[in-house]
């Protein structure tokens, strides 16, 4: 999406510059990073499975690890992890601005909360129309998190923001590529209905 390829331009170096890696292969490529950092394959195996202990071990209480236990695993692939990093980035310029401008308090940029009155700006800066599935349901799954909770204390960790876009993204890339395979499908189906017809037969 043009709306994020602008700042992930770094990643994409890094993820290219290795032909025999796929695009879609993130534990490939963190493997990769860690023969690089440590070199020898003892220490790159043992920090492989101090690494998978740590995820199993925290990714239910520590919501950084629970994400990136979501890419490691390939629960999501390269394309989303570069439309997360673009969120990050998108979310963090804006909290910095907002705090240098006195519309938030400076201790919720520096404490990684959105305050929630600024959670729908981001959103459409993020997911564009207004109208579109993607925009209505990231509101949704927000309207989940803040309700119940007075006005002064409905904010969001930046992290659980991420969460939710990235998953909502990854599901609107779903969404579609099942909408493209449907009509695929009704493609050839009628062609094969049309081939059949004795209007196209000339025998």
């Amino acid at each position: 999406d043009a709306r994020y390829q602008y700042d992930t331009s770094d990643v994409r170096k890094e993820v290219f510059s290795h032909h025999s890696l796929s695009i879609r292969e993130i534990p490939a490529f963190v493997h990769h990073f860690l023969h690089k950092k440590f070199g020898l394959p003892v220490l790159v195996e043992k920090a492989c499975l101090d690494l998978v202990y740590n995820l199993d071990k925290y990714q239910e209480t520590n919501l950084e690890a629970s994400v990136f236990a979501m890419f490691l695993n390939d629960e999501f692939d390269s394309v989303d992890l570069l439309f997360f990093l673009s969120v990050r980035s998108i979310v963090l310029e804006e909290l910095a601005d907002k705090s240098r401008r006195n519309i938030i308090q400076p201790d919720s940029a520096a404490s990684s909360f959105i305050p929630a009155k600024i959670c729908y700006s981001l959103a459409k800066v993020i997911f564009g129309e207004e109208n579109a599935k993607p925009f209505l349901s990231f509101l949704r799954s927000l309207g989940k998190i803040f309700e119940g909770r007075s006005l002064e204390n409905r904010s969001i960790q930046v992290i659980e923001f991420l969460r939710l876009a990235v998953l909502e993204y990854s599901a609107s890339r779903q969404d579609r590529r099942q909408e493209k395979a449907m009509r695929a499908e009704e493609h050839r189906n009628h062609h094969h209905h049309s081939k059949d017809d004795p209007k196209y037969n000339s025998d």
